[in-house]
């Protein structure tokens, strides 16, 4: 008998989410990204996309530097996309820094 645990899983290259809530299939494609939040030298937080290098938001609070990354991000994964329709993602992400939490946010193109 098989070892149910030793089963390979596939992760699709992105994750539909009903922006209402109820299920179903969005009419767009939404991403499920990693991304790393830090306190701010200067009373805020900075935002950092472990997935896609270059991409950061920052804000008086950590909800608005969430915020703000995933607005870059929906901004600069167009610009990632392969012939393929796949992103290059960076695979694996980059670990998170001292003083830093791991957050997932779902951008919606």
């Amino acid at each position: 008998m098989a070892n149910p645990i030793a089963k390979r899983t596939r992760v699709a290259k992105f994750r539909f989410i009903d922006d209402t809530g109820e299920g179903g299939k969005p009419e767009r494609p939404t991403y499920r990204c990693e991304i790393h939040v830090y306190p701010s030298g200067r009373e805020g937080f900075v935002a950092v996309s472990a997935n896609l290098t270059g991409i950061e938001g920052i804000g008086a609070s950590e909800a608005e530097a969430i915020a703000n990354v995933k607005q870059a991000l929906i901004a600069a994964i167009p610009l990632h996309l392969r012939e393929d329709g796949r992103v290059n993602w960076q695979n694996p992400p980059t670990e998170v820094g001292p003083g830093g939490t791991v957050k997932v946010v779902f951008p919606s193109l």
